[in-house]
């Protein structure tokens, strides 16, 4: 066997690997990462639909979490955009748009299109202090949910003659504009009295002593069928006239206080007679009358109780038997947002918080919302759940008054689906806080070119040089000397140029290195006494709010012993 040498260039190579290649030259760095993005990066999943039905389906959330540094989950939040409009017949928008909640919504009170946004925080170091590296995952994770209602089925139905005579209304608030009403479908069932199988389809004669009973479920848009109805009609040719049929729905069987609930009448006579009067009955728990007239009632005036309301229809002569319809009425109280807030001297002094906030109905508080206002300028922050250790980790670093605020959420979902959360008033306190200036200084003297040595001691005709500390965004430093007479005031060089806003730690120094010059100020005149302790003062400087200097002074002793000997030397 003969052997053969191949040649394969690495171009060749790479544009025939399976999965796809493109090797590229020198210089074609922008062509590279455009093929990385193109071939590599994805886009973004676009959010899966679900579509569930108001105050009857409970949502369930499969959360997944992964972190590549292996640190644990801390927190997740929810939040949720609603568009109110996306049906017909809306029902308002949400208390909690668009806002981060720390728990899931699991039933829906309000129809509309919902786009749900999901974030998982880590936690790399539980110790105190570290709170500030905890991140949230920078891609929410989302989807969209469609909330809407059952759709309504309703029909009458007349004897005349043998025949059976329909009006059918069925619709779905939330189509109801759309020419069908929203109906897709619509499955007619009928059963004489005493059958137990149901027959497909809309009887049409009726004989003289039958009983049919007849049965309407619709399916809307969404593909969700109505709950029955049904009508019961006998015909009896020794009766010259039915009764009429009291019959009406409420759009919710349970509502909340204050809020609106349609009643829908679908009272119909038999024999096509006009019905001459309707009396409306409320009944509370204890069936006793609240409420009687010929005036269709305004549920929503209705306290928090459970409630039957009765309709009963009359033609020329005939009641009809009553139709009654049960009533829930629920309330949430806001929750109240109370705290109170310890001491706090200056702006790097620690925070220290009472929360004391409560629900009147014993529901949970779920989310806490506070602001911190500086009252000098109006700089306001808000601050999610709870709040920084200081002022100064909060943003703030001015004296002044500062209004501390504080608003709560409740979740009353627990106690009655159809509840909203809500949030409390604002529970507001002021304070006033100074600012804290700290000064640490010493002095030194030069023992040679640019070095210098710490001491108190000193003899005349030698330069003081004094250091300094400050904590708490100082703008100058200056001293003076205090000898048998107060010397010139020198100020102090920083070590840093001061930035805007200024640093909240500086040293400074008085002029001694090579290119500074000394300060004369700072220098014992020769005929100072000797023998004697006198002092030099240093004071630190900081702006305040109104404009006025907060002044920190430190006294440093000076020992002056002996006098410089400044030798000179006569040339010939």
């Amino acid at each position: 066997m003969t052997e053969t040498n191949q040649q394969i260039s690495l171009r060749d190579l790479v544009n025939s690997s399976p999965k796809g290649g493109q090797l590229f030259d020198v210089g074609q760095l922008n062509e590279a990462f455009q093929y990385i993005e193109s071939t590599l990066v994805t886009e973004k999943d676009e959010p899966q639909p679900g579509t569930i039905i108001a105050n009857e389906d409970t949502v369930i959330y499969d959360l997944w979490y992964d972190d590549y540094e292996k640190d644990i989950k801390n927190a997740d939040r929810f939040r949720y955009i609603h568009d109110e409009t996306f049906y017909n017949n809306s029902q308002g928008k949400i208390s909690f748009d668009n806002q981060w909640l720390s728990s899931p919504v699991t039933i829906f009170d309000k129809v509309g299109k919902y786009l749900i946004s999901y974030q998982a925080q880590d936690n790399p170091e539980s110790t105190p202090g570290f709170e500030g590296y905890r991140k949230w995952s920078i891609d929410e994770n989302q989807a969209i949910v469609y909330v809407h209602r059952r759709p309504i089925a309703n029909f009458t139905a007349k004897i005349s003659g043998n025949s059976i005579i329909y009006t059918e209304n069925s619709y779905d608030l939330d189509h109801i504009a759309d020419a069908d009403k929203g109906i897709v479908n619509k499955l007619w069932k009928w059963r004489k009295q005493g059958e137990i199988i149901w027959r497909t389809g809309q009887p049409t004669i009726i004989n003289d002593g039958e009983t049919i009973i007849v049965r309407l479920a619709v399916q809307d848009r969404e593909g969700v069928w109505s709950n029955p109805k049904i009508v019961v009609l006998t015909k009896n040719s020794s009766i010259t006239n039915n009764p009429p049929v009291a019959d009406f729905i409420l759009e919710y069987s349970n509502m909340v206080k204050g809020g609106s609930n349609n009643i829908y009448d679908y009272s119909y006579d038999i024999d096509g007679d006009l019905i001459t009067q309707r009396e409306w009955t409320i009944y509370d728990s204890n069936n006793n009358i609240i409420y009687q007239s010929s005036v269709m009632p305004n549920l929503s005036t209705l306290n928090k109780g459970n409630y039957k309301i009765q309709l009963r229809v009359k033609d020329a002569s005939l009641w009809s038997e009553p139709c009654v319809r049960n009533l829930t009425v629920v309330i949430n109280n806001k929750p109240i947002a109370n705290f109170s807030l310890g001491a706090i001297q200056y702006t790097n002094s620690s925070i220290n918080v009472t929360d004391t906030s409560y629900d009147p109905d014993g529901d949970p508080i779920i989310e806490r919302e506070w602001r911190i206002t500086y009252l000098g300028d109006g700089t306001s922050k808000t601050f999610k759940d709870k709040l920084p250790k200081t002022l100064e980790e909060a943003g703030f670093t001015k004296d002044g008054q500062y209004k501390f605020e504080l608003r709560v959420m409740d979740d009353p979902t627990r106690r009655n689906s159809i509840l909203q959360r809500l949030w409390s008033d604002w529970k507001a306190t002021t304070i006033t806080v100074d600012v804290d200036l700290k000064l640490t200084a010493w002095t030194e003297k030069i023992i040679s070119k640019d070095t210098t040595m710490k001491t108190s001691d000193y003899k005349a005709g030698q330069a003081v040089i004094v250091k300094a500390k400050t904590e708490g965004y100082a703008y100058k430093v200056d001293a003076y000397l205090i000898l048998n007479t107060t010397r010139p005031v020198t100020n102090l060089v920083p070590d840093d140029v001061l930035q805007n806003p200024l640093q909240y730690q500086m040293t400074w120094h008085t002029k001694y290195m090579q290119g500074e010059g000394y300060d004369a100020n700072m220098i014992i005149p020769l005929n100072t006494p000797l023998s004697s302790t006198y002092k030099v003062r240093v004071r630190a400087y900081r702006k305040k709010a109104d404009g006025t200097d907060k002044i920190v002074t430190v006294d440093l002793p000076i020992n002056v012993n002996g006098v410089m000997e400044f030798k000179s030397e006569i040339i010939k």
